[in-house]
């Protein structure tokens, strides 16, 4: 546990209630502080390693640039319908077949002018309450929904930032 100058060890009055709040805002302080050199150290780290990996980096992408092109140009020669890969001595190149669905404002429109049971197949329907548009209704309409605003208390405590301890 951490210790501090003047711990407070319980509170019974309003003073000592101000001794624990002081002493909360300084832990938060330098906890911060604590964060703040570990994630300097952690940002110089990262760059030092990025440097480091850099031209790693740099030769990796040139090489499959180049691998990619060679390929793409001897695509005929290398690659046929039924073979769309070629297994080497250090890896294996090739081309995957992939189908994307592309849709555009138009699909959606048709599939919402479909039966349920369609719209059901081919659309997500997650029905959500709109709790931001509720809020603003009046207390009538929010009876006719089965709905009311509720005041809750919720407790809270936030010290005052410390600018130095």
């Amino acid at each position: 546990m951490l210790k501090t100058k003047d711990q407070v060890k319980s509170i019974g009055s309003v003073e000592d209630l101000e001794k624990a709040m002081k002493e909360l805002a300084l832990v938060h302080f330098k906890q911060q502080e604590a964060l703040g050199e570990i994630n300097g150290q952690m940002s110089e780290l990262k760059e030092k390693l990025a440097a480091k990996t850099k031209p790693f980096s740099e030769r990796i992408a040139a090489l499959n640039m180049m691998i990619e092109n060679y390929c793409t140009e001897q695509k005929a020669v290398l690659f046929n319908e039924k073979k769309r890969s070629l297994k080497l001595q250090f890896g294996q190149v090739g081309f995957k077949a992939s189908k994307a669905l592309e849709t555009t404002e138009k699909t959606l429109k048709i599939l919402l002018s479909l039966p349920l049971k369609v719209k059901k197949m081919y659309l997500k329907m997650t029905p959500a309450i709109d709790k931001a548009a509720l809020k603003k209704a009046p207390a009538e309409e929010l009876k006719k929904y089965d709905a009311k605003i509720v005041e809750n208390e919720n407790f809270f405590c936030k010290p005052n930032q410390v600018v130095s301890a």
